[in-house]
């Protein structure tokens, strides 16, 4: 008879048997310890032996239950199986598990009001990197993980003869020794050392599990392409046509530049430029495998990572003043009360005369001059004035929905620390070049839709009844009808007629939360907030993949290299290309906005106690969010008002019964910093009132 049966007898005859007591009644030696507490493992697993919460061995009939463990902000977990069942895992009894990963569990006694469980094994490991802080002391290496990661992790010995230096570095998690209750990891990336002035950026970086420096072989492919020749052969020659690019203060990367000619009352030719990264990015390169796994640039307050190495992304790519580059441009036909009609679409070479930025064009527009400017330029800037007049009129014709938000302008000193946090609106220049890029992107998709080739689509879904129904439901108190069928135009109407309303904050924010996200597919259904049929991304191959791509498709039918064999090709890549892009940029806004909370958070932490004017920016049941001028937003936790706080969730709005005072998104509160964490980048603010209830 074999250990289990043993096992199996045992117990089917004995009562409150403990593993100590089974040891005895089987007689393992020393030698068969090992093997013995493997086969209780394997019982367990197999679920024909349980332990309960007081230690003893019973025997089991049960399925083994698999789930997917989750993690919380607190020491607990759970875990949902495969039968729709959610339980709590106690800290205690996570036994090394981690968000994501498939675990083992074994049920306890149900705890109150919940089915309680615990963690026997993980069985699928999701691969997780913590950032962690090395220091060596005393010949010893401390090993400190980063973040809310809280456990001890034991990095594998570097290589003989070598040691890690001080500093930050990216750890992937091997697998956790439960017996000395501390996690085994691998160091993968160094991060930099702390007078790295981009050190806590890069850590963020890092923590997302996103690339920073590029590998050697990128390095040498973007050096290599680099240094070939700009000639004009075989390409449309735009270099003597008048030409800007119009971008941000402070940006490198010149994606797109524009030309406009006047051709009679009410009509121009609109010339928009756009780099031919396509021409030095050959599909399958190491340039084209690493700009793939990136899908974007990466802006972080003072700190940019490209998606191309800077030899390109602000070298030959770039369209930079007085330097002949290569472009992909589209010529467009405005008319007055015409949609854009595209003209063509050439390989052609340029050649910038200016560098303009948006405040500076602002300028001329707001005030009617500039001194920075010459006469030909301040005529050819009134031109493009009246190009873009014409396609916002075209704009809020068809219904483009235009949301009221605010952006921050982060003011850096010299080691990128943060001096002050300004509002940052959007000046009339950049909501020209917006405007014709979106009739860029607009005549090419529609041009490649209509010859039914391979193509990425930049989609937004019209909102589902649920959220129209959920819409209706919180703009029901401000007296607004919502139609069971909307269109771009039905929301554009509700959000003008109600711009004067002392509540459009909020009315502003229920119908932003309404709208779906939009993203990129290989089938086009139109863009819904743009109220479009078609519509792509074509206009930033140098930090969007996805306008790479379909540069590419263009570039092989311009060609006439587009055969069957590779439409097929573009045609099974484009669904992986948009897919993947899609999920990296909601990565990629997640990182953008934490990386923002945490210059706020690190602009704040030195006015603690100061006190601020602000709006309710967020209503839950744990409290308000409330937002400051300068775009910094902080916590009142409900706590702070004791028994005194009313969550209507339905309405979304609070009421403090010890006054009767109701909140609700955009009204106005005064507050003091009383906190702020740097590790979890939250801010906390303490309500202050007057005798006015504020």
């Amino acid at each position: 008879m074999g250990i289990k049966e043993k096992i199996k007898e045992i117990l089917s005859t004995k009562k409150n048997v403990t593993v100590d007591d089974l040891k005895i009644f089987l007689r393992i030696s020393k030698y068969e310890k090992k093997e013995f507490k493997h086969i209780l493992r394997q019982m367990r697993e197999e679920g024909t032996l349980d332990i309960n919460e007081r230690g003893f061995l019973t025997l089991g009939e049960r399925k083994p239950l698999y789930g997917v463990f989750s993690e919380t902000n607190y020491n607990y977990g759970f875990v949902n199986t495969e039968d729709g069942v959610e339980y709590f895992i106690p800290g205690k009894d996570k036994n090394g598990a981690l968000e994501g990963d498939v675990v083992l569990i074994e049920k306890l006694d149900k705890g109150p009001g919940r089915t309680v469980a615990r963690v026997i094994k993980v069985t699928d490991r999701k691969e997780r990197y913590v950032v962690c802080d090395i220091k060596n002391k005393n010949r010893k290496m401390i090993v400190t993980p980063m973040g809310d990661f809280d456990s001890f992790i034991h990095l594998q010995t570097p290589p003989k003869g070598r040691k890690y230096k001080d500093g930050k570095y990216k750890v992937r998690l091997l697998d956790y020794d439960k017996r000395k209750k501390k996690y085994m990891g691998e160091v993968v990336e160094f991060i930099g050392t702390d007078d790295d002035k981009y050190l806590d950026l890069k850590t963020l970086v890092s923590e997302y599990d996103l690339p920073i420096d590029f590998p050697e072989d990128v390095i040498e492919n973007a050096n290599f392409v680099s240094r070939e020749k700009i000639l004009p052969s075989e390409r449309v020659d735009y270099r003597d046509v008048f030409t800007v690019t119009i971008d941000g203060e402070d940006a490198k990367d010149f994606d797109d530049a524009i030309s406009v000619e006047k051709t009679g009352e009410n009509s121009y030719f609109l010339y928009v430029h756009i780099a031919d990264v396509s021409h030095y990015v050959k599909d399958g390169a190491p340039l084209d495998v690493e700009a793939k796994k990136r899908d974007f640039s990466i802006y972080l307050p003072g700190l940019t990572i490209p998606m191309l190495p800077h030899v390109l992304s602000n070298g030959v790519c770039s369209l930079n003043p007085n330097e002949d580059r290569y472009t992909m441009s589209v010529k467009m036909e405005i008319r007055n009360g015409g949609e854009p009609k595209m003209v063509s679409i050439d390989k052609a070479i340029i050649n910038s005369d200016y560098r303009l930025t948006y405040d500076g064009v602002s300028e001329l527009f707001e005030t009617g001059d500039n001194a920075d400017y010459n006469d030909e330029l301040k005529e050819f800037l009134m031109t493009a004035r009246e190009v873009y007049n014409i396609l916002k009129s075209q704009s809020e014709a068809r219904g483009t929905i235009s949301f009221m938000s605010s952006e921050a302008k982060f003011i850096m000193d010299d080691m990128n620390r943060i001096v002050d946090i300004l509002p940052r609106p959007q000046r009339e220049a950049e909501e020209l070049i917006e405007e014709m890029m979106i009739a860029t992107n607009r005549v090419v998709s529609k041009k490649y839709r209509e010859m039914e080739l391979p193509f990425i689509y930049r989609i937004h879904e019209e909102p589902t009844d649920e959220k129209l129904e959920g819409m209706r439901t919180l703009l029901r108190p401000f007296g607004v009808k919502v139609p069971e069928k909307v269109s771009a135009k039905d929301i554009q109407k509700l959000l003008e007629d109600l711009s004067e309303h002392e509540s459009f904050e909020r009315i502003n924010d229920i119908v932003l939360r309404s709208m779906m996200k939009a993203n990129y597919s290989d089938e086009n259904i139109g863009h819904f907030a743009l109220a479009l049929a078609d519509y792509s991304h074509f206009t930033s191959p140098i930090r969007r993949y996805p306008d790479l791509f379909i540069h590419r498709i263009i570039s092989q039918k311009m060609s006439n290299r587009l055969t069957e064999r590779n439409i097929k090709y573009f045609g099974n890549k484009a669904k992986e290309v948009a897919e993947e892009a899609s999920n990296r940029e909601k990565q990629i806004v997640d990182l953008e906005r934490e990386a923002d909370s945490l210059k706020k958070c690190e602009y704040m932490k030195d006015r603690v106690y100061e006190i601020y004017d602000g709006k309710v920016s967020g209503i839950t049941d744990f409290g308000m969010f409330v937002k400051l001028p300068n775009t910094v937003e902080g916590l009142i936790c409900n706590e702070e008002f004791m028994d005194n706080y009313l969550f209507d969730e339905k309405e979304m709005t609070a009421i403090t019964t010890h006054n009767n005072k109701k909140y609700e998104i955009g009204t106005p509160v005064r507050v003091k910093v009383v906190n702020v964490n740097m590790n979890r980048r939250e801010i906390d603010f303490m309500l202050l009132e007057d005798e006015d209830g504020r």
